[in-house]
């Protein structure tokens, strides 16, 4: 059951996993599997700051962020959070942005500060338009959050409130299910289509306008770009 892959460096990266309490251990060059840490919780997210690694453990129906030490590989302290975490980015600043949500209730925003495993932002979303994923550009100086079905909101990670006008605003979108924005600007939407049926990756400028709708399989949640 693997859910999410972070490197580390060259020759080590952590993949967690939805139904199982481990973090298995590759290495990303050659695709070698070492042997994996028992960590207690399954796992979804993770994010590397300086020796640790951040992870939304899977805690449900509430939120826990652990904190993974490097040297030791293992778990050394959390914080917990109102509802179930669905996504996490980290900012140019090494702060940690996160999405949670309790089912058919309200959604939150946070922004951690990791050095004091502390909240140091927190914005309330209603039951009728939830934040619903999140993503951060390349320079981590912006962060892309879907809110409803069908907007894409952007905020610079410095300031201490929400822009209150979507970057995209689309109808044609079903669920937004993955958000990543590209180096020059250009923002990638991942329609899941409420798992019913293929979905598709959309392309936008940075001013919104749809440029592209590309097929995918069920349920596209992350991209990466290739570099030549």
């Amino acid at each position: 059951s693997p859910r999410y892959i972070r490197e580390v460096n060259d020759t080590l990266a952590y993949v967690s996993h939805l139904y199982t309490t481990i973090l298995d251990r590759i290495n990303p060059l050659t695709g070698e599997k070492y042997s994996p840490v028992e960590i207690g919780y399954s796992s979804e997210q993770m994010e590397v700051i300086d020796d640790k690694m951040y992870i939304v453990l899977s805690t449900f129906p509430n939120g826990k962020i652990g904190v993974f030490d490097l040297g030791t590989e293992s778990l050394v302290d959390s914080i917990s959070l109102e509802h179930y975490p669905g996504g996490m980015v980290k900012d140019k600043n090494d702060n940690l942005w996160i999405v949670t949500s309790e089912f058919q209730g309200a959604s939150k925003l946070y922004k951690i500060d990791p050095g004091t495993i502390s909240i140091e932002l927190e914005f309330t979303f209603g039951v009728a338009d939830p934040i619903t994923n999140i993503g951060i550009d390349p320079t981590g100086d912006n962060i892309y959050y879907g809110v409803g079905n069908s907007r894409v909101y952007k905020t610079q990670v410095d300031q201490n409130t929400l822009e209150d006008m979507p970057v995209i605003e689309d109808d044609e979108i079903t669920s937004i299910y993955g958000i990543a924005v590209r180096d020059n600007g250009n923002i990638y939407v991942c329609d899941s289509k409420n798992f019913s049926q293929e979905g598709s990756v959309l392309e936008y400028n940075e001013t919104g306008v749809r440029l592209a709708d590309i097929p995918a399989g069920i349920g596209p949640n992350s991209i990466v770009f290739a570099e030549y």
